[in-house]
């Protein structure tokens, strides 16, 4: 079992075992997806837009100062294995969360709860699917 209370300044999270790394992860990506959830049924989908932007200005970030030191290849390797996966995913969790923002506030139903249910299914799979992906492909493409 991993601790995830580390000290961020002698372990590197290549030093996690995949599986470690695969549940650190998957974690983080299901917390992701709830924020998008939640805010986008409090603010009627715009909430997890500026997060989109957010996360997407992040990335920005991290893609131009890893451009200083590797090439566009390894930037792809350690980023497109899993990033198609979690953004249709995050988007998804999104628009679960409009659907659901129009049931309760705007008493219009834009989906039955089965299709929601089914959404909300699919979401998780490819949450789990990206970050498979990115414990075992993506960062062992270096």
């Amino acid at each position: 079992m991993i601790s995830f209370h580390r000290d961020k300044s002698s372990v590197s999270f290549y030093d996690f075992l995949p599986f470690d790394r695969f549940a650190f992860i998957a974690k983080n990506n299901l917390i992701v997806a709830i924020r998008y959830v939640i805010f986008s049924i409090l603010t009627f989908g715009i909430g997890s837009l500026l997060y989109s932007f957010y996360n997407g200005l992040i990335f920005g970030f991290v893609v131009l100062k890893g451009a200083k030191i590797l090439t566009i290849s390894e930037i792809a390797g350690c980023t497109l294995p899993h990033a198609i996966t979690e953004m249709v995913g995050l988007s998804m969790a999104g628009y679960i969360g409009l659907v659901l923002s129009y049931s309760i506030f705007a008493s219009r139903k834009i989906a039955t709860f089965k299709k929601v249910i089914n959404l909300s299914l699919f979401t998780l799979i490819l949450i789990i699917l990206s970050s498979i992906l990115e414990s075992y492909v993506s960062m062992d493409s270096n």
